[in-house]
């Protein structure tokens, strides 16, 4: 990549992108009081979910900082908005245009995504305020609304101008600068074969969910003969690719969502019943997800109206159940294995840690792997298709 023009630029971008967006989560708002929010940050440490709400904010959320959610406003802006697109025709439409459409939607995702950066900011001003954290006024709102505002710019920078999607690119880099610290801990309490074992696993974790992501059933395809002016074209012989790639932010998602009933019982995320309900819930939607992000019958019209066919499938009908069959069976076999890989943090971690506590947890190492297969697959296409948060 270093030998293509234009890399070294964007390299250096991102890296500059990336060295502001840390400073804005680490510098204190105006009117925090950073002695007392540290003394408060050592009192929660003990807290089931400590850890991933540090993991989730980069380590800004008990600093106060000025972005102290990180990019996860515009992470929920972006899925507020992918919930909004089925219902709002406009929205719909756009989203059926192609680049010129995910241009304009990334727009629209400003809008979520500022209002709740301004909302959670709130909340945490007010939850600060009660313990005298920090000054009770709209100042740190302001400064927190704004924050989300900058990180959003240096997202939108990335993508443009920088090396792949710029929130995942900054999600991730987020999530890289408080795992080493949690490993860290892991190692102190549980010795080092377990911190080992984890770093291990995470890297296996991130390598099968970039192999299953890239998994895919070539269907043999050929093209009719047909004359274009006097000369033959036809009988080429290619595949159309059946993939498989609701993986990673699926079983992560659903383990975000699963983890919430811990503000109310801290107990909740040791039982074996969270584990069954998670393995459950990530097989119904990854398979329920995969199923429907594709459409048989309109990818039979497609190849019907270019010419094409499967050897030995009629055209038409024939071909979307054929296709339909394909995908059915590539589906429960990719559900199967991603609820395996996904549940193999949370066992593994069970056996190895001892239960003393440590922030580290298996939620964490499902984000963090999810998100460097994002941010690779990102870069990757990043010459033939735009990036973008929807």
């Amino acid at each position: 990549m270093w030998t293509r023009p234009g890399v070294r630029r964007r390299a250096v971008v991102t890296l500059l992108a990336v060295v502001g967006f840390r400073i804005v989560q680490v510098l204190p708002v105006v009117g925090a009081h950073p002695a007392a929010a540290r003394d408060f940050a050592a009192s929660t440490r003990t807290d089931p979910l400590y850890g991933l709400g540090e993991l989730l904010t980069g380590g800004g959320l008990l600093r106060l900082s000025y972005a102290p959610f990180g990019v996860l406003p515009i992470w929920l802006g972006s899925l507020l908005l992918g919930v909004a697109t089925p219902l709002i025709p406009r929205v719909a439409a756009l989203a059926a245009e192609g680049a010129a459409g995910r241009r304009l939607l990334n727009r629209y995702i400003r809008v979520p995504a500022v209002l709740c950066g301004a909302g959670l900011g709130g909340w945490l001003v007010a939850f600060a305020a009660g313990r005298h954290l920090v000054d009770g006024d709209p100042v740190p709102v302001l400064c927190m609304t704004a924050g989300t505002v900058l990180a959003m710019a240096l997202a939108e920078l990335i993508s443009a101008r920088g090396l792949g999607d710029g929130l995942a690119v900054l999600m991730l880099v987020q999530f890289l600068a408080v795992l080493p610290g949690q490993i860290e801990e892991l190692w102190t309490s549980s010795g080092w074969a377990a911190g080992t074992v984890v770093v291990a696993l995470l890297v296996l974790l991130v390598a099968l969910t970039h192999l299953l992501r890239q998994a895919e059933r070539r269907v043999p395809v050929q093209y009719a003969k047909r004359l274009i002016g006097r000369r033959p074209f036809g009988f080429t012989a290619t595949y159309l690719p059946v993939t498989f790639a609701r993986t990673g932010l699926t079983a992560a998602s659903v383990a975000l969502l699963l983890s919430l009933p811990a503000l109310v019982t801290p107990n909740w995320l040791s039982s074996p019943w969270y584990v069954v309900a998670f393995a459950v819930l990530t097989l119904a939607c990854t398979a329920f997800g995969a199923a429907a992000a594709f459409d048989p019958e309109q990818l039979a019209d497609q190849l019907k109206r270019y010419g094409a066919f499967i050897p030995g499938i009629r055209s038409g009908r024939p071909t979307a159940e054929y296709l339909a069959y394909v995908h059915s069976r590539l589906t429960s076999t990719g559900a199967l294995a991603a609820t395996a890989l996904a549940t193999t943090p949370f066992l593994a971690l069970d056996l190895l840690t001892t239960p003393t506590h440590h922030p580290l947890t298996a939620t964490g190492l499902l984000l963090t792997a999810a998100t460097t297969t994002w941010a690779a697959t990102s870069l990757k296409r990043q010459r033939t298709q735009p990036a973008d948060f929807a």
